[in-house]
């Protein structure tokens, strides 16, 4: 959709705006959702925020007509609001606390809109909304990469059963949202937090010129069940892949230059039940089980390369990639010495 077209949208839903804003007491309004991100279509509805000073507001969204397009109406209050971001502002994000994120998917949902929204009625309270988004941008857009690697973490097990099972229908359904939550982590890691998942693929485009869209579809359509177990393994590696590089794309000034797109061979292979997130100052690789192993973001950049390939092979990929990260210094010895470290622990599996 071209922008002019976006813009008579926008101000459609901004005399819809101005429209209740005569009927009932109105601070401001925003219009957020696919079409202020860049992703809409055609046929995307336009979707308007009005935020109230007051408690009082009318029940559940409304719906009008405008210009041959639907304008859905949704009430928050200023109060509403501000709780929302200083609970997403305010949470201290531990290995220990993962599960205290899992509920506030609809809040990250909230904010993601927020961020890439257009103001139709402005207001004094609504630009300090703003500048408090913009403060703790960094923060919150951590949170959202930890929350998709947690999504993918919450179908590995049923993964893991329907494939032991040979049941591929069960685990491809899985799989697809195993590898449609890592690709959102991978492009939030970018700094594309859109929330939505049906957009994955135009933000896939946009957002991340060093993926290769056919192994996406590849993974996220199921067509890996031909391959039976080395199939679901190549998806289980493709998608701690993107985690990965999400998670040192994170505790990086630079987003990683390139990523293994090969994950065959006899060599050291990562575990593929652990899932990768940024924690703090490193990467935390989680397992169902429980244990829980943190990474410097140079071992991690190591254990990211273990997808099969021999020992040297490993080395050469690890030492191009690091070389193209600023501050991130790795000699030949200390990657092998790693490789060995990852083995012993367990985290790397070697033939």
């Amino acid at each position: 959709m071209d922008q002019e077209e976006i813009g008579k949208r926008i101000a459609a839903a901004g005399q819809v705006a101005a429209d209740l804003a005569r009927q009932t007491p109105v601070d401001s309004a925003y219009v957020a959702g696919s079409l202020t991100a860049g992703l809409g279509n055609a046929k995307s509805d336009v979707d308007l925020f009005i935020l109230s000073a007051s408690d009082s507001m009318p029940d559940g969204p409304v719906q009008f007509a405008r210009d041959g397009g639907r304008v859905d109406v949704e009430w928050l209050t200023l109060a509403q609001a501000r709780r929302v971001l200083d609970a997403l502002a305010g949470m201290d994000l531990t290995r220990q606390r993962l599960v205290e994120l899992w509920p506030h998917f609809d809040d990250l949902d909230w904010y993601a809109r927020f961020l890439s929204s257009v103001d139709v009625i402005n207001s004094p309270a609504l630009e300090k909304l703003r500048a408090k988004t913009k403060d703790v941008r960094q923060h919150i857009d951590d949170l959202i990469v930890v929350r998709w690697a947690l999504g993918y973490n919450s179908s590995l097990e049923d993964f893991h059963g329907a494939v032991i099972e040979h049941d591929y229908d069960t685990a491809s359904y899985s799989g697809s949202a195993m590898t449609v939550a890592s690709a959102k982590a991978y492009v939030a890691s970018l700094g594309d937090i859109y929330i939505g998942h049906k957009w994955v693929y135009k933000q896939l485009r946009r957002s991340a010129p060093l993926l290769d869209l056919s192994a996406f579809s590849y993974y996220s359509r199921g067509h890996w069940v031909a391959e039976g177990d080395e199939g679901a393994n190549r998806m289980l590696s493709y998608g701690q892949t993107l985690l990965g590089a999400a998670a040192l794309n994170r505790l990086a000034d630079t987003p990683l230059p390139e990523l293994p797109t090969v994950f065959d061979g006899s060599g050291p292979r990562r575990a593929t039940e652990f899932v990768p997130m940024s924690i703090g100052d490193s990467v935390l690789l989680h397992h169902e089980s429980g244990r829980q192993v943190k990474l410097t973001a140079r071992v991690a950049l190591v254990w990211l390369w273990c997808t099969g390939p021999d020992l040297e092979t490993v080395v050469e990929n690890v030492l191009s990639c690091a070389a193209a990260l600023p501050g991130v210094s790795l000699t030949a010895s200390q990657v092998r010495t790693a490789v060995e470290r990852l083995v012993q622990s367990g985290l790397v599996r070697s033939a």
